[in-house]
């Protein structure tokens, strides 16, 4: 929602009454962990190249 506060406009989430809201929940806590974690997505794709592949043993 779009509500204006001394002219200026200012935006709000409301839930709608009687709706669930697990996906914006879980929106919202992607979001955070993704600031929360700086990766740079190149640098860990070649450390993972050069890392060599073992395999498990059962």
């Amino acid at each position: 929602m779009i509500r204006y506060k001394r002219g200026q406009p200012s935006r709000r989430f409301e839930r709608i009454l009687g709706r669930r809201a697990e996906s914006l929940d879980a929106l919202v806590y992607a979001h955070a962990a993704r600031q929360a974690i700086q990766i740079d997505f190149d640098q860990r794709g070649s450390e993972l190249a050069q890392r060599p592949c073992r395999r498990r043993r059962r």
